[in-house]
């Protein structure tokens, strides 16, 4: 079977962090699995459980772990259902969907089904606004409303862009000098005070350990 991960042990340290990092959620939570088509799909539900469903997305090779963190503001007032996204680190399926076309529209129309909503907000950012994008053409009876952030797809950033961060990622392949990571990084965080302990370690780990989608960077919205 195809993995998305370099090794076993690069897979576990992934997992331990996302434990970790769920371990410090201040919300209660549990694991819910759906089945669906593409494969078992985990998410996680916590926030407030009579509050307005919502259906959460965290970015491209990232966690939904490290996701509830840095969205720790919509805690206290929507039931959170935190999808690990298939193909993508966590604790889903590792099937990977192509960027171009509908396959992860039709994944969060399965998603939804599986949470037995008739209709569900959706909220994310990145590649997962990317997602959501996807699943307003796929299933737009299924959504009552949505928020993106810095969605993929919308509009491509210039390609110099994208040299800024490969020089300094291919010096960190090479060198392995943590200097190197966070120069990669400094195009999306303006600043090096952004980049935070979980945003670090997440990075990290994804990069050491996961097999990268480009496609991630550039998400097609043509099929």
């Amino acid at each position: 079977m195809k993995t998305i991960y370099k090794s076993e042990k690069g897979k576990e340290e992934i997992l331990n962090l996302y434990d970790s990092q769920l371990s410090r959620l201040l919300a209660p939570w549990k694991d819910v699995y759906v089945d669906t088509s593409f494969g078992k799909t985990h998410i996680i539900e916590t926030g407030n459980l009579t509050g307005i469903p919502l259906l959460v997305f965290h970015g491209g090779n990232a966690t939904t772990a490290y996701n509830l963190l840095a969205c720790d503001f919509i805690m206290n007032d929507f039931h959170i259902y935190a999808v690990d996204m298939v193909g993508h680190p966590g604790k889903s399926a590792e099937t990977s969907l192509p960027s171009r076309g509908y396959d992860y529209g039709k994944w969060v129309n399965e998603v939804i089904d599986g949470l037995k909503c008739d209709k569900i907000s959706l909220f994310g950012g990145s590649f997962g606004a990317g997602v959501i994008a996807k699943t307003m053409c796929v299933c737009p009876e299924k959504i009552n409303r949505v928020v993106l952030y810095v969605p993929s797809g919308i509009k491509n950033a210039l390609a110099i862009k994208s040299a800024s961060m490969m020089l300094p990622m291919i010096a960190y392949w090479i060198t392995g000098k943590d200097k190197w990571l966070k120069k990669c990084m400094l195009p999306m965080a303006i600043t090096e005070d952004n980049i935070t302990k979980d945003i670090y370690e997440t990075a990290k780990l994804s990069i050491d350990h996961v097999k990268i989608k480009k496609a991630c960077q550039v998400m097609l919205m043509r099929n």
